[in-house]
């Protein structure tokens, strides 16, 4: 993500780091950029991408959260 580009395995991760919850709180600020880009974060192409890129920000935005629980 952090290179612009994204692979099937890293909506695995993110949704691993949320499940890590705050011990994972250096990662925010690339989880942070990856959901604020206006670029694919989908490895998909074609109009699956738009449903694969919502999904993906979605997660990003819970692992977000869930890192920010105390």
């Amino acid at each position: 993500m952090g290179e612009g580009r994204t692979l099937p395995v890293m909506r695995a991760v993110v949704r691993s780091l949320g499940e890590i919850g705050p011990a994972a709180a250096s990662v925010v600020p690339l989880l942070e950029a990856a959901s604020a880009t206006d670029r694919r974060l989908s490895h998909e192409s074609g109009w699956r991408a738009i449903d694969a890129d919502e999904a993906f920000r979605s997660e990003i935005i819970d692992a977000l959260a869930r890192i920010g629980e105390r």
